[in-house]
C-alpha cells in the first residue's frame, strides 16, 4: 500500500480571508477600553443583567485598564463581584452592626 502525498496549498489560500479595520477603542471578549480626550483610558463592561458599568477611575495606560477589566471578570467568575452601586459592605458586616445595636423588630420604641 503506497502512502498518498498531500497536495500543495495554493498561495492565495494562505492569506487571511477577512481583514479587520482598526477601531478607536478596544473591544475585548469582556468589556471595552477607550481613550479619552485627556489621553487617559476608561474601562467599561456589562454585567450578567446587561447593565453597563464604568470604572470609577481612569487609567494612565491601556494595559492598566485592560488589567482592571480582567480583575473584574475574574471576580464575576469566582462569584465575588458586587455591583458598584451596592457599596462595599457585606451582609455579615450589616448583620453584625444590626445585632450590636440591639435592634429587633419585636421591640417597640418607648
Amino acid at each position: 500500500m503506497s502512502q498518498a502525498t498531500p497536495l500543495p496549498v495554493p498561495a492565495r489560500h494562505k492569506q487571511p480571508l477577512v481583514r479587520h479595520r482598526s477601531r478607536k477603542g478596544t473591544q475585548a471578549a469582556f468589556g471595552s477600553v477607550r481613550k479619552l480626550p485627556s489621553g487617559r483610558y476608561q474601562a467599561r463592561y456589562s454585567d450578567s443583567r446587561m447593565d453597563r458599568h464604568t470604572a470609577r477611575q481612569t487609567f494612565a495606560t491601556k494595559k492598566q485598564a485592560e488589567d482592571w477589566l480582567a480583575t473584574v471578570r475574574a471576580d464575576m467568575v469566582r462569584g465575588t463581584w458586587r455591583a458598584p452601586e451596592l457599596g462595599t459592605g457585606t451582609l455579615a458586616e450589616y448583620a453584625s452592626d444590626h445585632l450590636a445595636r440591639g435592634i429587633l423588630r419585636s421591640e417597640k420604641p418607648p
